[in-house]
């Protein structure tokens, strides 16, 4: 009797996960290439182009009058936050809606297309603001705040403004990795790959070793 009553108040207090299911095609600002999964508490009021492969894991909030560009394979946590453009602030007034009541222009600056490449890793709370571009295999840190500058493939970055901490792999296993674009295979290719992905890029001394692993 006890033991059934404490499973049912476990039930009950324990969150229920928000079931993750793929996007519709016909979303007013959203393009996605299937299959894509998102976090149903999505708020995209930017045009936004999302590559296959790709989850959402939380709620993400894109906004602006500009665009954003997600590649293939990515991975972002809870609470990412988009901007796609800025307050005109070269005007007295920073309010749109002012701007509207006094019958004035309304423009932003700064509407740019936002980049995040193909299989970045994107953590919790993290806000990137117009211009910005990650380059492919990317992680960024939690927390950060990624301003307008571009940061090349297989970084580490972190920080507010977000700066480049290190590269994650050698030049030569980058370069060797850029080259097979491996996010672009089908996904028989990559399962025919799969040892590809179970070994630690760190620890390969000689780029053969990984060329020797390639199966087309």
């Amino acid at each position: 009797m006890i033991q059934t009553f404490i499973k049912k108040i476990t039930h009950h207090a324990v969150r229920k996960k928000p079931q993750f299911l793929p996007v519709p095609d016909n979303s007013r600002f959203l393009s996605i290439v299937q299959p894509v999964t998102i976090h149903p508490d999505c708020r995209i009021e930017s045009t936004t182009v999302i590559d296959r492969g790709t989850r959402i894991n939380g709620p993400m909030t894109v906004k602006g009058h500009g665009k954003l560009q997600i590649g293939r394979y990515v991975a972002i946590g809870d609470e990412l936050i988009v901007i796609t453009s800025n307050h005109e602030t070269k005007t007295l007034n920073l309010q749109v809606q002012l701007q509207i009541t006094l019958g004035l222009s309304t423009h932003s600056t700064d509407t740019s297309t936002v980049y995040i490449g193909d299989n970045c890793w994107i953590g919790d709370r993290v806000t990137i603001l117009p211009g910005a571009t990650i380059g492919p295999g990317t992680i960024v840190g939690a927390g950060s705040v990624v301003t307008k500058r571009n940061f090349p493939p297989f970084s580490v970055i972190a920080g507010n403004p977000a700066k480049f901490i290190r590269s994650r792999f050698s030049e030569e296993i980058i370069n060797f990795l850029l080259d097979i674009d491996w996010c672009n295979w089908d996904i028989e290719r990559i399962k025919r790959n799969k040892k590809l992905f179970d070994i630690d890029l760190t620890n390969i001394s000689n780029i053969n070793e990984l060329r020797n692993l390639i199966n087309d």
